[in-house]
């Protein structure tokens, strides 16, 4: 693994010159070293990619901003690291599996995670499905190197819209979406994880499909762990069995699935749920205006019995518009209105307020606790206030549910709308609330800018 001695560029803009605060960006470094798992900024991967801030974590890899050294274009690269099976090297930062008992599931994943990167490759210059520029192997583990979004996934969008979305904006992700599946089922592909969660929304409003998820999918599989590889809500009956007839009407389940919950801000009931009785709201009912057609199209898409669902998405594209039988989709997503309509915020930050006003401001990054103190050995944000704690309390930003966990670990106690926190309780903060730590004076905003 290469190093750069002293970085001295914004980890988040890779401006050069700077410290721990950016007067370009306004980017406040946090110092990573007691999170082994992550790669420091500075770091150079293929002695080409210059690693930044993490973009995110999760249980099968973390995801970092890079600057391309050779193009000087800002990229994301993907590193594989399934918590389940492997472990980061705290000396070397290797990743190497946690047991000898692992290390088979931990080799085959690898070659899934290729194999996912070379999937994505196939899509090259289609502007509806994330780009892979490169994949390689380094530090004991692989890498692939995506365009980088800027924005939020469908489900950060619907939290910052209330829960849900407009039935006419709904529409529009649900019709660009059948465009794009139908161009990854022509090349004999399925996705096999359409959800909020793997949709992203661009600045600009585009809609991308992200995330194929072969490795999560293997992985979940050899650990015999439905509950890692599958989403409630939005599965179908047929991926949760073996035996079970998988085809593009398993994506198309779940892409109505995700109409449903992108307009109600409510999931379909669970699969083996339904297939015991459990029914689902309609969708008339809970949303009133829908066009019947569109309601219809909708439920014959929720069948569970695959047979009774629409086959393809062009026929899903038919019903939606009551359109005669061989009725032709779009060749690109429609253009885009979202952005018109909506502001888009994703990256968490915490930020002092002092007399009413705004002072620092930290980002931090998804998925990952973030510690907050006296201490600059212990601690990624260093408070230098009267009476805080060597580590006072830890927060963390849940991408999935969209809170901020807020934890304390202090002696003179953190402090929250709802009063003192017990040592060791952990409450959940949207964002836009507050807490303090010690005295109100060392005030502190949870936020999405």
């Amino acid at each position: 693994m290469d190093f750069m001695a002293n970085p001295g560029f914004c980890p988040n803009c890779f401006v050069e010159g700077v410290g721990e605060y950016c007067g370009y960006c306004g980017y406040n470094a946090l110092s990573q070293a007691d999170s082994h798992q992550l790669l420091p900024p500075g770091v150079v991967l293929k002695g080409r990619y210059l690693v930044g801030r993490t973009l995110g974590a999760g249980g099968f890899g973390i995801t970092y901003l890079v600057k391309d050294i050779t193009t000087r274009k800002l990229c994301a690269v993907k590193e594989y690291l399934p918590t389940v099976l492997a472990v980061r090297d705290a000396t070397s930062g290797n990743i190497r599996p946690s047991s000898t008992d692992n290390e088979d599931t931990f080799r085959h994943g690898l070659s899934m995670f290729h194999r996912e990167a070379q999937m994505l490759r196939k899509f090259a210059g289609n502007p509806s499905i994330v780009q892979v520029y490169d994949d390689f192997e380094a530090n004991g583990t692989a890498y692939f190197v995506m365009e980088y979004l800027d924005g939020v996934t469908l489900k950060t969008l619907m939290r910052s819209m209330g829960g849900r979305l407009p039935v006419d904006l709904a529409v529009e992700v649900l019709q660009n979406m059948t465009t794009i599946l139908a161009e990854v089922h022509k090349q004999g592909m399925l996705h096999r994880d359409i959800s909020p969660d793997n949709i992203f929304v661009t600045k600009s409003g585009d809609t991308k499909l992200i995330d194929f998820g072969a490795t999560r999918f293997y992985v979940g599989e050899r650990s015999q762990s439905l509950s890692v590889i599958l989403k409630p809500g939005f599965a179908p009956p047929e991926q949760y069995s073996s035996r079970g007839k998988q085809g593009p009407w398993t994506d198309l389940y779940a892409l109505c699935a995700t109409f449903y919950n992108t307009c109600t801000g409510t999931n379909v009931p669970d699969a083996p749920d339904r297939l015991a009785g459990e029914t689902i709201a309609p969708l008339s009912m809970v949303v009133p205006g829908v066009p019947p057609q569109l309601a219809a199209a909708i439920e014959r898409g929720l069948s569970l019995d695959w047979r009774m669902r629409q086959q393809g998405m062009e026929e899903l594209y038919q019903s939606i518009h009551a359109g005669p039988a061989g009725q032709s989709l779009p060749v690109q997503p429609q253009q885009s209105h979202i952005s018109e309509q909506i502001s888009i915020h994703g990256a968490p930050f915490i930020q002092i307020i002092r007399g009413g006003q705004p002072q620092d401001k930290w980002l931090i990054p998804k998925n990952i606790k973030v510690s907050i103190g006296r201490s600059p050995q212990q601690c990624n944000i260093v408070a230098d206030m009267p009476n805080v704690s060597r580590l006072h309390c830890t927060v963390l930003y849940d991408e999935k549910s969209g809170f901020f966990h807020l934890s304390d670990c202090s002696t003179n106690g953190t402090w929250t709308g709802g009063g003192r926190l017990g040592n060791g309780q952990t409450v959940a903060l949207s964002p836009g609330d507050t807490f303090y730590i010690s005295s109100p004076e060392n005030t502190m905003m949870v936020g999405l800018e």
